[in-house]
């Protein structure tokens, strides 16, 4: 009687990235205490370690015939069950810095490269001095986008418990989002936001959505609730702790201080004087 592993090696390469990943992917948007053994706690990690010891000897033979092709399609796939395996099984000896990096695309849903300057970017944000008055209308949606994507970066993979200067990156993106939105206001181009309330992106969609109320008050108010209701994002579900996320937090503020008191972001509101 054959072993598993002689009977894996009669698969064609492609057959053998089709299971690994079928047998991954599935833990790619479950938050890590769904189903990593926790003593005491009931969760999916008996199902998990099947699905590890089916993979395992998948991740053997595909080491053993080293096909690049094979590498690049595990590599491309960007859910971050997959990843974690393939960094787990594949290529263990892999430098923590090598897959910290490589795993911020699954967990974004962004191409790597992307991933890794946007988060190096949100990482090395400042205070800063760019004079908003000289941007067009095109460059100021441009540039709320590339700072609401940095927010993104820093609510979901930053340490903003105790690491000051992430903290501080931090805050000066939503500063960075704030005079954006004024500097709109300003120019009564708050309306440039609204196709921006169907960006795939949960934070660019929140920040619009805080500038949109003051123009399409019913479409700003929808995307709110449903940035609540969506929850953390997919893709980085397998990192954040349960429940919801810094974005959906803030939608849920943005959405009951609209309600109860009629007031938005700090400066869009009337009698607002923000410092130029």
């Amino acid at each position: 009687m054959s072993s598993p592993s002689d009977d894996l090696k009669q698969w064609p390469t492609s057959l053998l990235v089709d299971r690994f990943i079928a047998l991954l992917s599935p833990f790619g948007s479950l938050p890590m205490s769904k189903f990593l053994p926790i003593p005491g706690l009931k969760n999916r990690a008996n199902e998990f370690k099947t699905a590890i010891e089916e993979a395992r000897p998948v991740a053997d033979e595909l080491n053993r015939r080293r096909d690049p092709d094979a590498g690049d399609r595990l590599m491309g796939n960007l859910n971050p069950g997959v990843r974690m395996g393939v960094f787990a099984m594949l290529t263990p000896g892999a430098p923590k810095e090598i897959v910290a990096a490589g795993m911020l695309g699954p967990l974004s849903g962004l191409p790597d490269e992307t991933a890794c300057g946007l988060f190096e970017r949100a990482l090395t944000t400042g205070e800063e001095s760019v004079s908003l008055a000289e941007l067009s209308e095109d460059e100021l949606v441009d540039r709320l986008v590339e700072f609401c994507l940095r927010n993104f970066m820093a609510w979901n993979f930053f340490n903003l418990h105790s690491d000051q200067e992430q903290i501080d990156a931090s805050n000066s993106i939503i500063t960075e989002i704030m005079r954006v939105l004024v500097a709109l206001k300003q120019r009564g181009a708050l309306g440039r936001l609204v196709p921006l309330l169907k960006h795939t992106n949960q934070n660019v969609r929140l920040w619009a959505a805080d500038g949109a109320l003051f123009v399409d008050e019913a479409a700003a108010l929808s995307t709110l609730n449903a940035i609540i209701d969506e929850g953390a994002p997919e893709s980085a579900r397998m990192y954040l702790p349960p429940g919801p996320g810094l974005t959906n937090v803030f939608a849920k503020r943005a959405l009951d201080l609209w309600r109860k008191e009629r007031r938005g972001v700090h400066g869009l509101n009337p009698g607002h004087k923000v410092a130029p």
